[in-house]
Order: structure tokens, then C-alpha cells, then sequence
């Protein structure tokens, strides 16, 4: 009789959406203890699976950072510490020594990296120095810079946040502006001065850094990725690339269909970049080609799990396994090359994308067909694991009853949080 697999260590998942999701499959398949610890149900999905033995969400009196933090003090030791959001990289940056301290056993990271990372500004000057091309930004913080930032950026440009996750933090206290902010059907993107002043003006007024930046060129297709694991020594324990053809909002949204293709440069420009970020552990780097300059541009750097991490899973990239062995000193497995072709879709995401591409000339039917008469990989939906793609269709079905129904007039405000 075969011997029942020895209970490995329980692992603590911090914030995310469908990343956590991805890992809590990945880690849960091997008899490890999945935790979650979540803020304002955001990734709802995961409570769900099969694979998730424990979900707690943040109080809502409650900052998510320092609670999770003394949850993980109280009850974490031997467990391993992984962050599936900015939040939580933050955390992992500012915490590391009491985590472990602890008894935590926190995946590979350096701090520094992490925290340069996370604020965007820094990272596209880092990129700078190294001689890689990145946007031109304005860091706006004061009224005064919105002046600055029209007269030093060519119109349009885009808005971001300089600290997404902060960004989000703090808007939970302020509806009105969550509802300016998400009300823009085309991102956030401005064309001339009085839209950039309705936009970022109430932003600034509330004490939030925005970053304007300049647009890269060039249709969605353009986007790439770069995956690759860091160690102590700045050597690469792989190197992994996809493209990410559509999003929504269109240009300026989340990925809705994803395809694995290998890009030799995107993966030497990608490890240049991480390495001068001083990342380690897990690296990630979005580029988009801009077609005036003939050139890759950064567009972010995300050192945790993304939202594609089922089709990294399902190219033989295990990250979540990859970075809880780490987490553990023991030695990973991992394949020397990856699969081409392979696709993650987005059904309703990417419906409502091929709508407006259509729309705006840039995708046909035919194309749009055409790019998925191939097996797809899915976010939620897993055969084995069936429950969150049961309960996110009754969410659908509900939220699509409740907008067929006689509104009594007036706006209807807009529902979700889109980061970007």
C-alpha cells in the first residue's frame, strides 16, 4: 500500500485576485496548506476553491498590512509567507526581518528591489540609468504640477498612480473619486489641459501622488512580457516571455487573451531591467513596442505572480511551487524551454474588447475567431476545481438581472476596481 505524501508546510497567500487563485491551485494539488488572507474580498474567487483550507479577510476597521502582519506574527511560525499583491510586497519589504523573527518563512525577495518596484517613478529612472528607454513622467503632488506636466508632456498622455496599491487604499475613503476615476470608458488618459485638471485636480487636492506619463505608440499587440526567478548572485533560473494582443479597456486596460510566444530580446532586455531594479525571487517586466521609435519600452515591473500565472502553470513555469520550495531551501525542477501557442482567455474580458477593437478598425471577426481555435487555459475555471467558475457565472447572471431591471431613472454608478 502506498504511503499517504507527508503534510508539507502551510503557506499564507497575501491579497491578489486571480494570481491567488492560480497559486492556492498550485500549492493546494500538493498537499500543502493553503491560507488567505485577503482585503475587501477582492480575491473572493480563491474562498471558493477546493485547494483553500483557511480565508480571512481584513476587518474593516482594520489596515490590511498591519493586521496581516500581526496575524502572520501570531499564528505564522513555519508557515511560508507569500504576496500576491503590492500590498503585500510592501509588507514583505518593511517586514521581513520581524516575519522571520517570527518563525515566517517569507519566498526569496530584497527589499530595496521590492520597494523600488513598487513606486513607479523609481522604477523608470532606474531604467533610465541602465540606458533602457522608458516613458517620460511628471510626478504630480501639488497643483503646480499639473501645469508642469501639460507644458513638459505632448498631448495625450496618461495618468497613473505613482503607488497603485496606495493609490486604491486611498480612494476606499473617498466614493466620489472611485467613481471620477473608474467612470472613464478609455482609461486614463487625458487630451488637453482641462481634462487633465478634472482628472488629477480633486487627486492631488486629497493628498494622492499621480504620475503622468507619456503614451507608447503602437497597437496592443506591441505588449510583452518578460518571467524569470532571480537568485542571491543575480543569476536567472530561467527565462520565460509572452505576449498579451488584447485588453480592456482597449490600450489601456487588463489582458483579456494572453498567448506564450519566445522573444529573445524582450528576455534580454527583461533580465537587464530586473537585475538593476536589484530584484530576486520572482521578476516580472511588461513592455510594450513603440512603433515611432522601433524600440521596446517598459511599461511596469511586478516581482510577484500575475494575472496569467494559469498559463504560465500550463506552459510548465509552476512559480507558486517554484517560490514556496525556494522559501524552503530545497532544490526546484524546471523545464529548459517552454511551449509556443499557448493560450489564456478571458470570455466576458475579452468579448467586451473585441467589441470596441472591432469598432475602433483594429480586429476582425475572422481574426478574432481565428485566434481561438485553439485550446485555451482559463483564470477561473479549472475541471477539477469547478466551484469558483460556478459561483462567478451566478454573480454574472445576477449582475446582468439587476441591469436589465427598470433603473428609476439617473446614472448608474459604475461597479469594480480596475488598477492601471
Amino acid at each position: 500500500m502506498a504511503r499517504p505524501t507527508e503534510p508539507r508546510p502551510p503557506v499564507y497567500l497575501l491579497g491578489g485576485r486571480l494570481n491567488t487563485l492560480s497559486a492556492a491551485r498550485s500549492l493546494g494539488s500538493r498537499n500543502v496548506e493553503v491560507r488567505v488572507l485577503d482585503h475587501r474580498g477582492e480575491g473572493w474567487p480563491v474562498s471558493r476553491s477546493r485547494h483553500c483550507r483557511r480565508y480571512l479577510d481584513t476587518p474593516a476597521d482594520a489596515e490590511p498590512s498591519r493586521w496581516w502582519l500581526e496575524t502572520l506574527v501570531a499564528e505564522g511560525s513555519g508557515a511560508v509567507v507569500f504576496p500576491c499583491n503590492d500590498v503585500g510586497l510592501e509588507l514583505l519589504a518593511r517586514s521581513a526581518d520581524q516575519l522571520v523573527a517570527a518563525g515566517c518563512r517569507p519566498i526569496e525577495s530584497d527589499p530595496a528591489g521590492l520597494l523600488t518596484a513598487l513606486d513607479k517613478e523609481s522604477t523608470y529612472a532606474a531604467v533610465r540609468a541602465l540606458g533602457i528607454d522608458a516613458p517620460e513622467t511628471v510626478r504630480i503632488s501639488e497643483p503646480a504640477g499639473i501645469e508642469k506636466a501639460a507644458a513638459t508632456l505632448e498631448f495625450p498622455f496618461a495618468v497613473k498612480p505613482v503607488s497603485s496599491h496606495r493609490f486604491w487604499r486611498a480612494l476606499g475613503s473617498r466614493p466620489e473619486l472611485t467613481a471620477m476615476w473608474l467612470a472613464r470608458p478609455k482609461g486614463a488618459v487625458v487630451a488637453d489641459l482641462a481634462g487633465l485638471d478634472e482628472l488629477v485636480g480633486p487627486l492631488v487636492e486629497a493628498g494622492i501622488e499621480m504620475l503622468a506619463t507619456e503614451v507608447i505608440v503602437g497597437p496592443d499587440a506591441g505588449y510583452c512580457s518578460y518571467y524569470t526567478y532571480l537568485l542571491e548572485d543575480g543569476e536567472p533560473l530561467f527565462h520565460f516571455t509572452k505576449r498579451k494582443p488584447r485588453q480592456y479597456p482597449i490600450h489601456f486596460g487588463e489582458g483579456s487573451f494572453h498567448v506564450t510566444e519566445w522573444q529573445p530580446e524582450v528576455a534580454e532586455l527583461g533580465l537587464a531591467v530586473c537585475r538593476g531594479l536589484g530584484l530576486r525571487g520572482i521578476c516580472n517586466v511588461e513592455f510594450k513596442w513603440d512603433e515611432r521609435r522601433g524600440a521596446l519600452r517598459i511599461v511596469e515591473s511586478n516581482p510577484r505572480l500575475t494575472a496569467s500565472d494559469a498559463l504560465e502553470r500550463k506552459a510548465g513555469l509552476d512559480l507558486p511551487w517554484i517560490a514556496y520550495r525556494r522559501a524552503l531551501g530545497q532544490r526546484v525542477e524546471i523545464p529548459s524551454r517552454f511551449p509556443d501557442g499557448l493560450c489564456q482567455w478571458l470570455p466576458r474580458r475579452d468579448l467586451k474588447a473585441f467589441r470596441s477593437y472591432r469598432q475602433a478598425g483594429e480586429l476582425s471577426t475572422r481574426d478574432w475567431l481565428r485566434s481561438l481555435a485553439h485550446p485555451q487555459s482559463f483564470t477561473v475555471f479549472q475541471a477539477d476545481d469547478p466551484v469558483p467558475s460556478l459561483v462567478l457565472a451566478a454573480r454574472t447572471a445576477k449582475a446582468a438581472a439587476r441591469r436589465l431591471r427598470p433603473s428609476g431613472g439617473g446614472a448608474r454608478a459604475p461597479s469594480g476596481v480596475r488598477q492601471v
